[in-house]
Parts: C-alpha cells; structure tokens; sequence
C-alpha cells in the first residue's frame, strides 16, 4: 500500500506520539508519530518496548544516556508524519 498519499491527509490534532525503545540508562530511545484510536499499534510498540528492556538487562548494554527530547506536536512534510521538537 501507498501510505504517502493519505497518511497525512486528515486532521493533524488526530495525531500523537509514543515513545518507542528504551535506553538502558532510562526512557525512551525515540518516538513514533501515530494517529490515535490506533490500539493495535499501541499495543505492538508495547510488546516492542518490553522486549527491548529485557534485552537491555539480559546483555548490559551501554549507552550515551543521552536524553531524547519529547516532542511538542505532529506536522506533516510531503504527505508523511513528522515530530517537531
């Protein structure tokens, strides 16, 4: 499916965030612009970041433990989702 061209053709409050990932000193490794009501998405990027942080205590990684920052809102950029900060 082509996604570029109606990814961003509703209305933009519909949008939101999720953080996505984990860093192994703490939050999010990044976050996912996605349009909310979408529970099935949710759901899998919490599958996701659960399996992240067992990987991350079962092998002792390191990291820059860098913050991500949050971000404010979603605009859109030829036809596809974009966090701005």
């Amino acid at each position: 499916r082509d996604w570029s061209s109606d990814v961003c053709s509703s209305d933009l409050g519909q949008w939101t965030f999720i953080p996505l990932g984990n860093k192994p000193c703490g939050g999010p490794a990044g976050y996912l612009p996605f349009k909310q009501g979408t529970d099935c998405l949710t759901e899998l990027v919490g599958q996701f970041n659960e399996q992240t942080a067992k990987f991350l205590t079962k092998y002792g990684t390191g990291s820059d433990c860098s913050t991500v920052p949050e971000p404010t809102g979603v605009t859109c950029e030829n036809g596809m989702p974009v966090l701005v900060y």
